[in-house]
């Protein structure tokens, strides 16, 4: 049977935590393991992370799923659909002056967000599944609505083959 927690050592934690200590201090202070105190501070975060996300969700589902696509890429996950090698072999062949050209235009894109406040997206011409690269003759500034029109005429088109 496993031992019960206790749920003071927990909250003076979590307090210790809130107020900036490490945790190797904190474990010191309230003579727990270090482990122990590692356990509870990433269970409270979790937690925390997911009440944001929960609340995000539900206030705004776009927000979120930028929020999410966002996280993925900083962390090098990839897009659904995408397979790793084939978006490496998208970008290997990109020279330094055409990687300066795809930085601006996603600038482009973002700029004209901000000032029409509509969505938009970078669509490639020929896609990455299909053999297309990054290069900047392949990308096209849409906006989100017409973009998934226009996939969605695509799946269409070979959903009747």
């Amino acid at each position: 049977m496993a031992p019960k927690p206790n749920y003071e050592k927990h909250a003076r934690a979590l307090v210790l935590y809130s107020i900036g200590l490490e945790p190797l201090q904190i474990a010191k202070i309230i003579k727990m393991s270090l482990t122990g105190v590692k356990n509870i501070i990433f269970s409270h975060e979790n937690e925390k992370h997911k009440a944001r996300n929960r609340n995000l969700r539900q206030r705004s589902p776009q927000m979120y799923r930028e929020a999410q696509a966002a996280y993925m890429v900083r962390h090098g996950m990839m897009r659904r659909g995408y397979n790793k090698t084939r978006l490496q072999k998208a970008r290997a062949g990109i020279s330094a002056e055409q990687r300066d050209q795809v930085a601006n235009i996603v600038r482009a894109k973002r700029k004209m967000q901000r000032e029409t406040g509509i969505p938009y997206e970078v669509h490639h011409f020929i896609p990455i599944s299909k053999g297309g690269t990054d290069e900047p003759g392949n990308l096209w500034i849409m906006t989100r609505e017409d973009h998934q029109a226009l996939h969605a005429a695509e799946r269409r088109k070979y959903k009747n083959f």
